[in-house]
């Protein structure tokens, strides 16, 4: 379940344009991201949605019900561990955070194991056609969860992260472990 702009009138994707950042590190223009768990959610959104929680609003609590109900542990159909680090941001409830960071973290053990192999983790599977929504919400989690997360977690997720990312981008020569697993790059150009 997508919580997309007009399906559920709950907008999530508060990004405020900062899209293909690291915290502390600059894009391809040189623009630096403040080092702060909230980099990517802007001030007047923070305050919108935070109101809309407080005020029970139907769209927000809706968001909040159906969090609560992936973190007690319910298969949600198209839920994103981005959505609880969401609601862990906007709530200072840190056990969203610590659910979302489980769920990533499965995310990145999993791809560790198949890289290990030297074969493609999932974020490879049908021409990098999830990149987005995987590599995204690791970013998303990754930043706002940040104080629930390890160094030596943080590294290694930036590792598969910049690996994934390196092979859209290098289709010809894409890595895995020590094994080149090209791809077509059908849509790169």
């Amino acid at each position: 379940m997508k919580f997309q702009q007009g399906l559920y009138n709950w907008p999530p994707r508060c990004w405020n344009g900062r899209r293909n950042r690291r915290p502390g590190g600059g894009d391809q223009h040189g623009a630096r991201v403040p080092d702060r768990a909230s980099a990517n959610l802007s001030d007047p959104n923070r305050a919108r949605l935070a109101a809309a929680l407080a005020a029970r609003t139907p769209a927000a609590a809706r968001f909040k019900d159906t969090v609560d109900q992936w973190v007690a542990g319910a298969d949600l159909w198209g839920f994103e561990s981005w959505d609880a680090a969401l609601l862990g941001q906007l709530t200072g409830n840190v056990t969203y955070c610590t659910k979302a960071v489980a769920d990533i973290e499965s995310q990145v053990v999993a791809a560790e194991a198949l890289i290990a192999r030297n074969r493609a983790p999932a974020v490879a599977s049908d021409s990098y056609l999830d990149i987005g929504d995987m590599i995204g919400g690791l970013a998303l989690v990754y930043d706002w969860c940040n104080p629930q997360t390890t160094a030596v977690q943080r590294a290694r997720w930036l590792k598969y992260a910049d690996q994934a990312v390196w092979n859209v981008w290098h289709f010809a020569s894409a890595k895995w472990g020590t094994a080149t697993i090209p791809w077509t790059g059908w849509a790169t150009d």
